[in-house]
């Protein structure tokens, strides 16, 4: 590898792919009633919005 990039100038030599993922749910409830407290508010329910992040990082 280190032969092929000194003789390709500009050859690939570091790559990285990141995945990030929150909020996609409640995974456990203390509760019987199935309500979170963190996340309920009085009469109604108010539950964050899923995110995602995908990224690459490139070395040459």
């Amino acid at each position: 590898p280190e032969t092929a990039n000194r003789r390709i100038p500009g050859a690939l030599k570091d790559l990285n792919i990141f995945i990030s993922v929150s909020d996609l749910g409640i995974l456990w409830r203390a509760n019987k009633k199935g309500l979170d407290p963190d996340y309920f508010l009085g009469n109604a329910a108010m539950t964050p919005s899923p995110s995602f992040s995908v990224g690459l990082r490139a070395n040459f």
